[in-house]
C-alpha cells in the first residue's frame, strides 16, 4: 500500500482514527474500493469488518458517497459538502464517465496493488525534479520510494476497446515529448526513469508494446508493462466474463 495517502483536514470533525484514514486515501486516489480496505487489514477478518463499518459510517453520515464500478461493485468517493470542506475541487465529488472510472481505477490498482513502492507525486516536486515548470504534462508521473533518485510516468490504456496501434501511438507521444526534458534524458541514461503502460489482458500488452518497439529513434525506450485483469469487467459486457 502506498504511503502517499493525504491527511484530512481537521476541520472534519467527529471521525474516528479507521474513517480519517479512509478520507486520506480517498483524498490521494479520488475513490476507493473495498479491495483496498481489505488490503489494508492484512486478511485479519476483525480488522476487515471494522474498516468496513467505518466506510458504512463515513456513508451514512454523508461524508462519502458509494456509486457503481461495474457489476455490482462499487467504488467510494467523497460528496460535494466533504470535497468543499477540505478545500478540493468540484470534480473530486462528481460522477464519472467510463473512461475516467478506467483511468482512475487502474491508478488505483498501480499505487496500491502493483506496485506498492511508488507514489504520485504534487505538481511542485515535479517541477523541482524537472528543474523546469511541467505546466501541461499529463498526470501519470511518479516516484519510487526505495530510490530517491528514480522518476517514472505511467500510462493507463483507455483505448482497450480501439486497434492496439492508437495505444502505441500514444505512448509514443509520451516518449516524444518527455525525453525533451534534460532531466529526463540523464535519468534515462542511468537507467533511473521508467514508462509504465497499465492494461487489461497480456495480449493487449504484447501487441502494443509489439507496434511501439517498430518506431523509429524510441521504438527502444524503457517501458514497462503491467496487466491488471481487475479492469476486465470494465471493458467488457458481463456475459463475457461469464
Amino acid at each position: 500500500m502506498s504511503s502517499a495517502s493525504q491527511p484530512v483536514n481537521a476541520k472534519l470533525d467527529g471521525v474516528s482514527e479507521r474513517e480519517q484514514l479512509l478520507l486520506s486515501l480517498i483524498v490521494t486516489y479520488g475513490f476507493i474500493v473495498k479491495s483496498t480496505w481489505m488490503q489494508l487489514s492484512n486478511g485479519n477478518k476483525d480488522s476487515e469488518d471494522a474498516m468496513a463499518s467505518a466506510m458504512w459510517s463515513l456513508t451514512r453520515k454523508r461524508m462519502v458517497t458509494a456509486r457503481t464500478l461495474h457489476h455490482g461493485i462499487s467504488y467510494f468517493m467523497l460528496t460535494e459538502a466533504t470535497a468543499t470542506k477540505l478545500g478540493l475541487p468540484k470534480f473530486r465529488n462528481q460522477p464519472m464517465s467510463e473512461a475516467s472510472k478506467l483511468r482512475m481505477y487502474a491508478r488505483l490498482l498501480f499505487f496500491t496493488r502493483y506496485d506498492s513502492t511508488a507514489t504520485s507525486i504534487e505538481p511542485n516536486e515535479l517541477n523541482q525534479r524537472l528543474g523546469v515548470p511541467s505546466y501541461g504534462l499529463p498526470q501519470g508521473f511518479y516516484l519510487r520510494g526505495s530510490d530517491p533518485g528514480f522518476l517514472g510516468f505511467l500510462r493507463v490504456d483507455t483505448s482497450i476497446h480501439t486497434s492496439p496501434v492508437r495505444s502505441a501511438q500514444v505512448l509514443r507521444h509520451d516518449v516524444l515529448r518527455l525525453v525533451k526534458f534534460v532531466a529526463i534524458q540523464e535519468r534515462l541514461r542511468i537507467k533511473k526513469f521508467d514508462f509504465t503502460l497499465i492494461t487489461a489482458t497480456q495480449s493487449r500488452a504484447d501487441a502494443v508494446l509489439s507496434l511501439f518497439r517498430t518506431y523509429d529513434c524510441i521504438g527502444k525506450a524503457p517501458i514497462k508493462t503491467i496487466v491488471a485483469p481487475e479492469l476486465v469487467p470494465l471493458i467488457c459486457p458481463m456475459d463475457m466474463i461469464i
